[in-house]
């Protein structure tokens, strides 16, 4: 076992479990969501280039997802190191903030996405744009920080208790991100009935 091998024992926050636990899962799921998305919102162009290419961009999106926890795993890692778990919340309501703001269009020239189509919300497409935008943004620069703490992380940020300290940051995100996602499209929504009025 190395100098980093600390399985979780009973006295580590769930939360950094839990996300362990899920990170899997969420780097092959969050891709395919992302790419076949748009069948749900009526398709259109981007839609169909996205399944297209889809058996490139699913094993890439995939295995990148899931090369930080490769590395904490080798380094003796059993559970996310308390820095990352906030991190890993971000980037994943970050591509599920991309799924629901994803701009397409068809043979027509009408634009589609999930927020109008689906949920039938009146968001103005340069809204939607703007929250797209900023999910691509946080989605890379917080993949970026994982993988480079991935490599720096200390002992002590993934012990039990130290991890601690990190835990309402890490439940702040799980739940603010979110928050920020049904704010944005709320505010984007009454800007677009205002508009329509």
């Amino acid at each position: 076992m190395t100098e980093h091998a600390l399985p979780a024992g009973p006295r580590e926050p769930g939360i950094h479990l839990f996300a362990w636990r899920l990170w899997w899962w969420m780097s092959w799921l969050l891709p395919a969501l992302f790419v076949f998305g748009g069948f749900f919102s009526g398709g259109g162009w981007i839609a169909f280039a996205l399944l297209l290419f889809s058996w490139i961009i699913l094993p890439i999106a995939g295995l990148l997802g899931m090369l930080p926890q490769i590395v904490l795993r080798r380094r003796g890692y059993r559970s996310t190191p308390g820095p990352v778990t906030s991190l890993l919340f971000l980037n994943w309501w970050s591509w599920l903030a991309m799924v629901v703001s994803l701009t397409d269009f068809g043979d027509t020239g009408e634009t589609t996405s999930f927020v109008r189509t689906t949920l039938g919300l009146p968001i103005t497409e340069t809204g939607e744009q703007v929250i797209f935008v900023i999910a691509v943004f946080f989605a890379i620069l917080s993949w970026i920080a994982v993988l480079v703490l991935s490599f720096t992380v200390r002992r002590a940020d993934a012990d039990g208790v130290p991890a601690a300290r990190w835990t309402p940051l890490a439940w702040a995100t799980a739940f603010g991100a979110p928050a920020l996602l049904v704010l944005g499209i709320a505010v984007g929504s009454l800007a677009g009935a205002a508009g329509a009025a």
